[in-house]
């Protein structure tokens, strides 16, 4: 009520009135140096990249239909529910889905791979430096 709306005024009023001034940064790094003393360094498995690679069945689960139907392929609701844009949805587009799926796979054209990795970096102002 009253009493919350007040309190976010004064919230406002309090972060306004300190202003967002610059950051001290050797206050800011002595700080991180304090906080960070006794923590070890963790070290990542391993360092660079690695691809993962799966089949199309194994990323499929992930798929999300809505977006590929409406995004991607561009079909529309034209003034339906989601619920039964959805329905009309896995009654007409799903099969073209399955038949596009296998199609990728008689043809072995379809190969899902995900890249990530691990690498040193460092922070230098508003730049993330990764040393190679």
């Amino acid at each position: 009520g009253k009493a919350r709306r007040d309190n976010r005024t004064q919230d406002i009023e309090d972060a306004a009135s300190r202003g967002f001034g610059p950051v001290d940064k050797v206050a800011a790094r002595a700080r991180r140096e304090r906080l960070t003393a006794d923590e070890p360094v963790l070290a990542p498995p391993f360092w660079g990249p690695r691809t993962l690679e799966a089949t199309p069945e194994a990323v499929l689960p992930f798929l999300n239909e809505r977006s590929l139907y409406q995004f991607q392929w561009g079909f529309r609701k034209q003034g339906r529910s989601l619920e039964d844009f959805m329905v009309w949805a896995r009654q007409e587009l799903r099969p073209v889905l399955r038949r596009m799926l296998a199609l990728c796979a008689e043809n072995d054209i379809l190969h899902p791979r995900a890249s990530y990795g691990y690498w040193k970096a460092a922070g230098e102002g508003n730049d993330l430096v990764l040393f190679g």
